[in-house]
Parts: structure tokens; sequence; C-alpha cells
């Protein structure tokens, strides 16, 4: 078929850098303005920023995690956003390696294999 990927195309499931330097890249989820957008003039789908993973990474170095992630994988990472992060800190306590390591699966997981 005139879409089908050419055999020589390599799958694009891999990743040629370790996942720690991924994540430090990625921004996370878009958030918008919402309700209270709208009551001060806003559109609902304005956005306003993103909610991303700087403080996730910077955890992961700051407790030796990251170098983890740095070796041989393959890893699931479930990386939580800075909110997310900011909220555990806040009600709990500092984040430590075994509480990050609770977010890193060995192996590939799929997303329809989490429920």
């Amino acid at each position: 078929s005139a879409f089908a990927p050419s055999a020589s195309i390599r799958a694009a499931t891999s990743l040629d850098a370790n996942i720690y330097d991924t994540l430090v890249g990625l921004e996370g989820p878009g958030q918008v303005w919402g309700a209270d957008g709208i009551a001060v003039g806003k559109e609902e789908a304005d956005l306003k920023g993103y909610d991303n993973f700087g403080l996730f990474t910077q955890r992961l170095a700051s407790t030796g995690v990251a170098a983890t992630l740095a070796g041989a994988g393959p890893f699931t990472v479930f990386a939580p956003t800075d909110t997310a992060i900011e909220s555990y800190e806040t009600t709990v306590g500092p984040i430590t390696a075994d509480v990050l390591n609770y977010c890193i699966v060995p192996g590939n997981v799929s997303s329809g294999a989490v429920s």
C-alpha cells in the first residue's frame, strides 16, 4: 500500500537517548483557564501554561535515581508533573529515592496494561 512503511525504516518504539535525557525536555499536559478564566474574560480553551516534569527530573538527579534510568532499559516511567511533586512535598515531605522508584517500572508497559 502507499502508506506502508519501507522495510528499511526502523520502528519508532525505542529511544536513541536514555530516558532521563528525554524526560528533561518533555512538556507536560497543557492547562486551560476553564471556568476560572471565563469569569475574568478568558476563552475556555486559551492556554494557561504547561505543567512540566522539571521537578521530577531534578529529584531524579538529586537522589541518584537518574543513574538507573541512564542504564540499560527498557523502563516505563510514570512521571509526576511539577504540580504533583509540589503537592506531595507540601503534604507528605521530601521526595526520596524510594518514592521515585515507585514511578519506574522495569520493562515496557503498554497503556492498555494499566488500569
